[in-house]
């Protein structure tokens, strides 16, 4: 069977390896997503707000708009909550979670602006290779939060909302800097940093960074990856990874059960929409 994509991303080459089942359903089936998380709700919000405020530094760097930036993050949180139902993760209530995100947002608003913008927010789409050089079908998206170029160096900043702080080795692991490294070698030749700026919803509001490179190795290990992904699909290898940090929170729990819903060997009998294409 081929695969139904037709591009890859970070958070789908994660989805499939944390559970392939949620990814048959999300991506294959384009089953639509109608819950979502205090913590999704938060960062969803948080990513939209920075880039309206990022967007101002590039093109009016002396002003900051905190006011506008502030209306956006709570247009943005509400519009998420009322699209979709809110599952209560046992983490914070929704009060509180708003009032965390508004003291983190001030955070960072409050620190020295970044200089050297290129990009907000931007798609980048690249071509993905394996190791041996072999170039696949389907491309590499990235978006990519904010791209810097000052000083002779590129730097891609993505923004966390946390619970904990991410440690190095995960900064090191992540699957995310190597595809956005990937993209920006494969499209410009550029080598950049990646800059994960961690926004942590603790008690006391606070905010850490942690850098991370690849090689251009890493680039091919991508192919690798993404190769053995879409052999498993073409063998309706859909298996679901049953935990409870998956399933507490997946909104498939329930067709996930019931294996009858459809047959992975059925897809090409159930028409794809364009949700399960968009990320």
């Amino acid at each position: 069977m081929e695969p139904a994509i037709k591009h890859w991303s970070h958070s789908s080459i994660q989805q499939f390896l944390r559970c392939p089942r949620q990814f048959f359903f999300e991506r294959i089936l384009g089953m639509p997503v109608r819950t979502t998380t205090v913590g999704q709700a938060l960062g969803s919000a948080m990513h939209a707000a920075l880039a309206v405020y990022h967007r101002h530094l590039r093109d009016e760097p002396p002003t900051r708009c905190r006011e506008k930036i502030r209306e956006v993050f709570l247009d943005a949180w509400k519009n998420r909550v009322e699209a979709q139902s809110l599952i209560d993760a046992g983490q914070h209530s929704p009060v509180d979670a708003l009032d965390q995100g508004l003291a983190l947002l001030d955070l960072y608003l409050e620190s020295p602006s970044p200089a050297g913008i290129s990009s907000v927010e931007s798609l980048f789409v690249a071509p993905i290779h394996t190791s041996a050089g072999e170039y696949l079908s389907w491309p590499l998206f990235a978006v990519l939060d904010l791209v810097i170029r000052a000083d002779e160096r590129v730097v891609v900043q993505e923004f966390k909302t946390l619970s904990r702080t991410m440690s190095q080795s995960e900064a090191d692991a992540s699957l995310q800097a190597t595809c956005y490294t990937h993209a920006l070698r494969e499209l410009f030749g550029w080598e950049a940093t990646v800059e994960y700026v961690c926004l942590l919803k603790t008690k006391e509001p606070k905010m850490k960074r942690l850098t991370t490179q690849r090689s251009p190795d890493d680039g091919g290990r991508i192919g690798d990856l993404v190769q053995a992904i879409e052999r498993a699909i073409a063998a309706d290898a859909f298996v679901p990874i049953e935990s409870p940090m998956n399933c507490s929170t997946c909104p498939y729990r329930s067709p996930c059960r019931d294996w009858s819903i459809v047959s992975p060997s059925e897809m090409s009998l159930v028409p794809l929409t364009t949700e399960c294409l968009s990320c």
